[in-house]
């Protein structure tokens, strides 16, 4: 990956990290044992990496493989990854 194509997906990781943090403060999820994610970047993928209760998950959130139907919502990407902890 060329350096202007990392600076670009590092300023994209950044981005998706703080709506994440965001989303996960204003949830209502058990306070006491919070998920943690992540947002990390491949050699051209970004992943969602969730640990929660001593499980942990991870999923490429971009590209997605089935893009026909358009982006899917990082939101419901979220609450899906949570689910599969509980």
């Amino acid at each position: 990956m060329k350096k202007k194509d990392f600076n670009n997906m590092k300023t994209i990781q950044t981005l998706l990290q703080q709506y994440v943090d965001d989303y996960v403060e204003n949830c209502n999820w058990d306070k006491d044992c919070p998920p943690k994610y992540i947002v990390s970047i491949g050699k051209r993928e970004l992943f969602l990496t969730i640990t929660h209760s001593g499980v942990s998950f991870t999923e490429v959130i971009f590209p997605e493989k089935d893009m026909k139907y358009g982006i899917s919502l990082l939101k419901d990407r979220l609450d899906g990854l949570y689910a599969r902890t509980m």
